[in-house]
C-alpha cells in the first residue's frame, strides 16, 4: 500500500483487479484455455494473497464469469 494515495483509492484498485483477473480467467476456461488460465489464476494468486481474490479466481477456474464492476 502507498500512503500518499488514500483508501477509497486502494479499494478500487483492489476490487478493479480482482474482477479483471477473474474475468479473465473465467473467459479463458469458456474458451476451452483452461491451460493458461490456471497459469494466470496460479500467477495473481502469489501476488495478492487475499481470500476474497483466492476464491473468487477459484471460482472462474470453473467457469464462473464474475458480475462487471460498475
Amino acid at each position: 500500500k502507498d500512503p500518499k494515495f488514500g483508501d477509497r483509492l486502494q479499494q478500487f484498485a483492489e476490487s478493479r483487479f480482482l474482477n479483471d483477473t477473474a474475468t479473465l480467467v473465467a473467459l479463458l476456461v469458456v474458451n476451452d484455455r483452461k491451460p493458461e488460465a490456471i497459469e494466470i489464476a496460479a500467477q495473481a494468486k502469489k501476488e495478492w494473497a487475499n481470500d476474497r481474490f483466492h476464491v473468487t479466481l477459484d471460482k472462474a477456474l470453473e467457469g464462473v464469469v464474475p458480475k462487471p464492476q460498475r
